[in-house]
């Protein structure tokens, strides 16, 4: 065809035109029923094809995009109907297709690039060796892979590997090619980064091959997987989860091979834990800027629509076009596609109008035919199924008038789909309501409430009728409730433009509440909750109760006269509430709500206090606290049999199950159906026929149905791997899988919880298969043992890098059992190993997990008693047994298993394995003498752990390491405990009495010899000879006990110190020993635990030391004595540890070199103080760090610490640098000179950013981002000492910024940092506190001198009480809800005026405060996590938060926690706790004594919840609590650390005092004057708090943290607070 060919001309410059052409050819493909109408329909795109292609670089470059686009979708869809047809018909489409990527790769291979991955999804299927059509789609997709221009090989190289084994051997050579151009462009790919890729396909783009690729990289990267699941986003969620969730969709596909392929892929996978209480990532709809809501609308509307442009079905197509072209020729639609993604204009070129349209005045229809239109309950209620109920519904909408011009427009494509009407629903609602002036509203409002209301009686009704569901009703339709749903919350999250007229909160206030958000629509928010809960929408319908609770509570203030009584306040909100008649609803409808998202703790919070007493609410908070005996007696006592079946089913009493199911003639419902099949598959009873008791399958199909599926399927898979039947087993494990996709189908797998089960029945499907994979090739006794190593080390693999819980993990392993026991015979002599370890781990699964009184345990061990093994093994069972027994209590019958065992080994030549059980015997029946103190220490010591320490010390295998391993800590932490014992005694009064007594009798003893020198009578003399004997021999035998106790206190350090340091040697998993060997050797500086030190320090890795750096460089003093061998011991050290971690330690020694740096700059800069008029005295300590400087500058690290005390000293300078002012405002910038050396730094080669926290290595090998300079902008923060936000620069190209402190020392600031993340270890270890994501937030504090420091900025935070009260203390949130209420400069000076008074006279001012000073926190989570999720989690995050730091904060001392020191993440809502100078109870000593534990006023609270401190943040207490007391030895050691710490202050200065309570009278002294006595009063208040001694009694966690809560809450407690404190908030 010519150049100037007139139609192309026409196409080219008329965009409608090309569409309507290119629409209404392709249609006829679409539309072909016949050969004949098919080759005419292929006729006519060629001659389009041929008219257009040409010309694509040229006339039509513009709109290439397009029609590329538009042909190869089109083309390819439709191959598969024409091979059906005819396949030359098919070769024909293909040719067309050939010459469009031929043009694409010749004109615009840009245009086609972006196609690439959809041609090869869909061609790669047609390239199969027994395919048709496999010649002409080899040409296509060799044509594209071995194309030479980079943007198709780069398009390429992100595609998937392609098939290239079985019916796809013809694509080898063209998938070695690929891997080629995949190591161009991509480098040597990873699993995650295959992941990420995986993950970046849209759902047209993935197939059955590219998830099949994602399954065989998993299989063969196991060890890669953990990296899945670290590193989380900013959002909180890993690259493993977000691939879960992808896979779960992908199991609904309608591609039955990619649902499967999936399937399996997430039975790989198994239920590894996503650390987050929420699974379903959604992309939310964010809130509307409300001064552009049109454009938003716009741009969504767009990029929809242009995703249905290329569409499978032509009506949608053809209705998306002619939206698109009407929405694009208003204003704002073309406005809008002017701001989006440039690609996307090009794609849409053909669409886009050549000059911006004209405003348009569009009329709407009034008030009255929208109440006729939509008033109707017919529109809202009725339909013959979901889709054209929505459809309708939508339609209805915008015909009745939705006052958006754009939205009229997107009518057509409303019509014909369904998804896009319910995607548009929020939207069009919303522009209904920004035009209305209220009687819309009203219509809204009515007939969203009435679906609602009916939805509450109809589902009532069905549940008290039994009827099923009304296919009609579309108030009981989840889909149906789940688009009205989403209206909600996408209203909830814009801001309106007025204030509501029955807004839940009004004010006098001119300005709109961020509340008012929740009232867009009045509805009944507690029904709303309801259908919520119903359709499964959990986090949405606990967010609803929330606002249900404050509108009932808004209800009661409006109709009572009086304002609610302030100690009323101090009962949880849903207690408040327990006097109306809605509360037995709202409990029952939450504890349903937090039972189905597995939230134990929310459980916990909806009993108290509540009329939830009836059997099923006690049942539940039973079985949420694993009380599983208590729930079978509830149930039983109720006569439940599904209730007792299910306690049984988790006690692990099958026999029992069993037994009681199959006495039953009543037929089964499903739920019982399949715990009878669960119970015959865990007993092998594979000769069972249990079909007749069952209920006919319904319908529908149910979870109960889905369950039962599971079960009765995976009986019959391994029934049929007993008789090696891998048909019937494949067939069985297939339709198995089927009842797990149909469970995610039924299930909207909003949490977590609810998702472990189907990965766990899954991983159980993949695992069978596999065994039966691997053992059916298996024919002789070798094949057959080799088959089971590699289903061992399979099986292995899956289990190491995780801690899967109990629930999800066990499943797994009674499984494996069954597969094992239920192999035939030729497999069982080579099985009964595997089967032996299985059985252990099951049981060792069981006890350490707590569930030692259910049936786990014991028929583990029963099983494992039965089985025909070897001696070691039957050694190992019993050692098991001797472990049950102990974790049971029973160390009696433990001591008598061990000794029975340890008596048949004596005299037996052992083999090394057996060698490991006797070793483990030896500590386990060491500990348990300890415990019970029935042998002597030197007996336990020398016959047990030293006996299995010498044998293992010997042997070298893996197995033994870990036991050796265990062996020293056994052993050191028993020589530390008779250390301390001794130690104990030493202090007590019994022997300082004997102390006391034998100075006495030595003073007596003189006396008697100067009585017998002077004495002359004969007898006389005798007598006093025999008293001076008597006496003499008296303190001889005093002093030898003495000298025995001391004697014996030294070898117990030594026996301990060695064995920790042996233990730190052989492993990691005990590295917090570490603060135990400093604290002794820092305790016991003699020559011969300096010498055990030294020996050890070279050995042991130089990392386990950095995190005690702060205490051991405190202690640095130079060698005065020679015979003194400490200080080069630890000089040494230092200087090891400093050369290999210079980045951790450099720092430190550094700010102790440059400690009076600070003076000698004041003194330099002509401004002295009183103290700075002295003469600068260096501490010996300062000299010894000097002096290790001096010695790392003669090592390789000479250019680092040179360079790191020149910026050091440039920060001390700018610290010291008080700005051209006398005083400044909080953020106000200032210049810095271009003199401070910190502007002229030059190169930096070594120094990474200082506050930048840095993971330690091992390996000692890092290559951190170096600083490059800093911006010449400061910001004063505000305070006395005028700190300084400075913004530093990096050579990773990213800029942070960093508070620069001076006169300000920060040493215990860092120092308590460093106990945060001991306390964060500690609680990552423990599955309770682990599993609830408990921890500190910690941040880097670096001091450079002694008055400077460095702080990391917390990033997105404000400080709590700047969301409350504002900035000014005038504004904020208190201000904003409560506008009448008393201001907080107010309150704080009534309490001012109240101090000097009476406590009574306190308590009442602080009443009458609280009265007009009402909490506003909740709001802060409404307004900035409009999404349920969010909101969930947020709100859960801060619970945690507060109950974290509370419990730390309160075993630490820590006080002045004014709303000024808690800052809050935004990002997160975690709390963040600085200024961490007032700990260990010095705040009891200020001149206004702290009287509260922690900060947990009515603000704090009010974040809470409407449970309050119940639920979550009691039971997220008792968990923290609980861990630091069992881990109280750390912690005190850590206290005990400091206490050698010569920096550390144990007491307040004068000026700290005046400057923490603006108190005048600094020569008034307060605390102890000895700081060595108050340091002893710490640790010994520490071990008090961690034995749970309070008020002198000791008290069990749960006691203690009552106490705590009620004395944090008191108040009269508060009252009597400093009014700087702001007790109010």
């Amino acid at each position: 065809m010519s150049g100037d060919n007139p139609l192309v001309s026409v196409l080219a410059t008329r965009g409608a035109e090309l569409i309507n052409v290119m629409v209404g050819v392709l249609s006829n493909l679409a539309h072909s029923n016949t050969k004949d109408e098919a080759r005419h329909a292929l006729a006519s795109i060629a001659v389009l094809s041929k008219a257009l292609l040409p010309h694509l670089g040229q006339k039509l470059r513009k709109k290439s995009a397009y029609i590329i686009n538009t042909l190869v979708h089109t083309l390819t869809y439709y191959t598969t109907r024409l091979q059906e047809l005819a396949p030359y018909l098919a070769d024909h489409c293909n040719e067309l297709l050939l010459n469009v990527c031929q043009s694409g790769i010749e004109c615009c291979p840009d245009s086609l690039s972006s196609v690439i991955p959809v041609l090869f999804t869909r061609l790669l299927p047609f390239a199969r060796e027994s395919s048709s059509v496999r010649e002409s789609t080899m040409q296509i997709i060799t044509r594209v892979v071995m194309c030479e221009q980079q943007d198709i090989q780069k398009a390429v190289a992100y595609l998937p590997p392609f098939p290239d084994t079985g019916d796809y051997q013809c694509l080898a050579i063209l998938s070695d090619h690929h891997g080629q151009l995949v190591e161009v462009f991509r480098g040597n790919l990873m699993l995650y980064d295959e992941v990420e890729s995986f993950l970046a396909l849209s759902t047209e783009q993935t197939n059955a091959h590219s998830v099949s690729h994602i399954l065989k990289l998993i299989q063969n990267s196991r060890s890669q997987v953990k990296q899945l699941y670290s590193s989380p986003d900013m959002e909180g969620v890993t690259v493993g989860h977000r691939l879960t969730q992808d896979l779960m969709n992908l199991t609904l596909s309608t591609d039955e091979k990619v649902a499967l392929e999936a399937s399996k892929c997430l039975g790989e996978l198994g239920p590894i834990p996503f650390n987050t209480p929420i699974f379903h990532i959604t992309k939310e709809k964010y809130p509307l800027n409300p001064e552009s809501v049109q454009g938003a609308v716009a741009s969504l509307i767009i990029k929809t629509l242009n995703m249905y442009l290329t569409s499978e079905h032509t009506d949608i197509v053809e209705a998306a076009s002619s939206s698109l072209l009407s929405v694009l020729s208003t204003r704002e639609g073309y406005k809008a596609l002017q701001d989006m993604d440039k690609k996307l204009q090009v794609d849409l070129a053909p669409y886009i109008p050549k000059h911006m349209p004209k405003e348009s005045s569009t009329s709407y229809t009034g008030e009255e035919l929208y109440e006729s239109e939509v008033g109707r309950d017919n529109v809202w209620l009725s339909g013959s199924s979901y889709e054209e109920w929505v459809i309708c519904l939508a339609c209805t909408l915008i015909g009745a008038g939705c006052s958006s011009e754009i939205i009229t427009h997107i009518l057509p494509v409303c019509r014909v789909k369904a998804e896009f009407s319910a995607f548009m629903l929020p939207y069009i609602i919303h522009a209904t309501l920004l035009a209305d002036n209220g009687r819309k509203r009203e219509v809204l409002s009515r007939e969203i409430s009435f679906f609602f209301q009916q939805h509450v009686e109809k589902s009532k009704h069905m549940s008290d009728t039994g009827m099923s569901n009304a296919v009609d009703l579309m108030c009981l339709n989840k889909s149906s409730i789940q688009v009205l749903l989403s209206v909600i919350d996408y209203l909830r999250a814009q801001t309106p433009e007025r204030s509501f007229t029955n807004s839940a909160i009004r004010t006098t206030s001119s300005r709109l509440t961020p509340w008012e958000k929740n009232w867009w629509l009045r509805v009944n928010y507690l029904q709303v909750a309801q259908a919520a809960h119903y359709c499964g929408a959990h986090f949405s319908a606990i967010l609803f109760l929330h606002l249900s609770c404050e509108e009932l509570e808004r209800e009661i203030r409006e109709n009572t006269d009086e304002e609610t009584d302030v100690n009323s306040r101090q009962i949880p909100p849903l207690r408040r509430l327990s006097h109306l008649p809605e509360d037995t609803v709202l409990r029952r409808l939450m504890l349903q709500i937090y039972s189905s998202l597995g939230d134990s703790d929310g459980v916990e919070g909806c009993g108290g206090g509540s009329k939830l007493t009836h059997t099923t609410s006690r049942a539940v908070r039973c079985q949420h606290r694993g009380q599983w005996m208590e729930t079978l007696a509830i149930h039983d006592a109720a006569n439940s049999t599904f209730g007792m079946i299910t306690s049984l089913q988790e006690l692990g009493f099958f026999n029992t199950i069993n037994q009681m199911l199959s006495r039953t003639s009543a037929k089964l419902s499903p739920e019982l159906s399949a715990a009878q099949w669960e119970s015959a598959w865990r007993l092998t009873q594979w000769d069972l026929d249990l079909g007749k008791t069952e209920e006919e399958p319904h319908s529908n199909g149910t979870d109960g149905m889905d369950e039962w599926n599971f079960h009765k399927h995976l009986f019959h898979s391994l029934q049929y791997l007993r008789f090696q039947e891998a048909g019937g087993l494949m067939h069985h494990a297939l339709q198995a899988k089927k009842g797990v996709i149909s469970q995610i189908r039924n299930s909207r797998a909003e949490s977590s919880s609810s998702v472990y089960p189907l990965l766990t029945q899954l991983q159980i499907l993949n695992e069978v298969e596999a065994a039966s994979l691997l053992l059916s090739k298996a024919e002789s006794l070798d094949e057959s043992h080799r088959a089971l190593k590699e289903l061992e080390k399979l099986w292995a693999s899956k289990d190491q890098p995780f801690n899967v819980d109990f629930r999800y993990k066990e499943p797994i392993l009674a499984a494996r059992i069954s597969v094992l026991q239920s192999l035939p015979a030729t497999h069982k002599s080579s099985s009964t190993s595997l089967l032996h370890k299985t059985l252990l781990s099951k049981s060792m699964l069981s006890r350490e997990s707590l569930r030692i009184h259910g049936g786990g345990c014991e028929s583990a061990l029963q099983q494992t008693a039965r089985l025909d093994v070897s001696t070691s093994m039957a050694w190992r069972t019993r050692l098991e047994e001797a472990h049950v027994a102990r974790y049971k209590g029973d160390s009696q019958d433990a001591g008598q298993i061990l000794s029975s065992l340890l008596e048949e080994m004596k005299g037996v030549k052992l083999e090394p394995e057996q060698e490991e059980v006797l070793c483990q015997s030896l500590n386990l029946y060491g500990c348990i003498l300890m415990d019970s103190r029935a042998r002597s220490p030197n007996t336990i010591i020398s016959q047990y752990f030293n006996k299995a320490v010498s044998i293992l010390e010997s042997n070298n295998s893996l197995e033994s390491k870990k036991v050796l391993e265990n062996s020293y800590h056994q052993l050191a932490v028993y020589g530390d405990k008779l250390y301390h014992e001794v130690h104990q005694y030493l202090e007590s009064d019994t022997i300082q009495a004997k102390r006391e007594n034998i100075q006495r009798s030595q003073e007596e003893l003189k006396r008697i010899k100067n009585l017998y020198n002077s004495c002359t009578d004969l007898a006389e003399k005798k007598e006093v000879h025999s008293k001076n004997t008597l006496l003499q021999k008296n303190i001889a035998i005093d002093m030898q006990v003495l000298k025995e106790l001391e004697v014996e206190e030294q070898e117990y350090i030594y026996l301990a110190l060695q064995n920790y340091l042996k233990c730190l040697l052989v492993s990691s998993e005990h590295d917090l020993h570490m603060h135990r060997v400093v604290a002794l050797w820092l305790e016991n500086t003699e020559q011969k635990v300096n010498q055990l030190i030294h020996e050890y320090v070279s050995k042991i890795k130089s990392y386990k030391f950095v995190p005690l750096i702060y205490q051991l460089v405190a202690r640095l003093k130079q060698q005065n004595d020679k015979n003194d061998t400490f200080p080069p011991i630890l000089l040494n050290l230092l200087e090891q540890t400093c050369k290999e971690h210079p980045h951790h330690c450099l720092p430190v020694v550094m700010a102790l070199a440059n400690a009076h740096v600070d003076d000698a700059l004041a003194k330099s800069g002509g401004k002295k103080s009183r103290s700075q008029n002295r003469e600068i005295t260096e501490e010996d300590r300062v000299q010894a760090a000097k002096l290790l400087v001096n010695r790392l500058k003669k090592t390789p690290l000479l250019g680092h610490v040179d360079e790191l005390e020149r910026i050091c000293l440039a920060y001390l300078t700018l610290a010291n640098w008080s700005g051209p002012k006398d005083k400044y405002r909080p953020g106000e910038k200032v210049k810095i000179s271009s003199s401070q050396p910190l502007m002229n730094l030059g190169s930096v080669d070594h120094t990474a950013a200082l506050t930048r926290p840095l993971p330690l290595q091992p390996s000692g090998y890092y290559t951190p981002p170096v600083i490059i300079g800093l911006e010449p902008i400061c910001t004063f923060v505000g305070g006395i000492n005028a700190p300084k936000r400075l913004t530093l620069k990096t050579s990773d190209g990213l800029k942070q910024f960093e508070l620069l402190k001076g006169k300000d020392d920060i040493r215990q600031d860092a120092v308590m940092e460093q106990v945060f993340g001991i306390v964060n270890e500690l609680l990552a270890k423990n599955s309770e506190t682990r599993d609830r994501l408990l921890s500190v937030r910690t941040y880097q504090v670096t001091p450079l001198s002694q008055k400077s420091g460095l702080i990391q900025w917390c990033n997105n935070t404000q400080a709590f009480g700047e969301y409350l009260i504002g900035p000014n203390k005038n504004s904020g949130a208190h201000k904003l809800y409560y506008p009448n209420d008393y201001t907080a400069a107010v309150c704080r000076e009534l309490m001012g005026k109240a101090k000097g008074k009476s406590l009574e006279a306190r308590y009442e001012v602080f009443e009458k405060i609280l009265e007009h000073f009402h909490p506003v926190f909740r709001h802060f989570f409404f307004e900035n996590y409009p999404s349920p999720h969010e909101w969930y989690k947020r709100r859960l995050a801060y619970t945690r938060s507060v109950a974290t730091n509370s419990m730390v904060g309160y075993v630490l001392g820590l006080g002045d926690r004014h709303v000024e020191n808690i800052l809050l993440d935004k990002s997160t809502a975690e709390l963040i706790h600085i200024d961490l100078g007032i700990a260990f109870e010095l705040g009891k000593i200020l001149p206004t004594p702290e009287t509260v534990p922690f900060r947990l006023t009515q603000d704090v609270r009010d974040g809470l919840g409407v449970m309050g401190v119940e639920g979550p943040l009691r039971r997220c207490c008792e968990a923290t609590l609980s861990v630091l007391r069992n881990s109280g030895e750390v912690l005190v050691t850590v206290v005990e650390v400091l206490r050698h710490d010569p920096l550390h202050q144990w007491t307040l200065s004068p000026h700290q005092i005046a400057r923490l309570q603006e108190n005048d009278e600094e020569d008034q002294e307060f605390g102890c004057t000895s700081s060595a006595s108050m340091a002893d009063r710490v640790v010994l208040r520490v071990q008090q708090k961690l034995a749970g001694v309070e008020d002198g009694f000791a008290r069990s966690v749960s006691e203690q943290v009552t106490v705590l809560i009620q004395q944090a809450t008191d108040l009269s407690n508060l009252s009597r607070l400093f009014q700087g404190w702001q007790p109010y908030l």
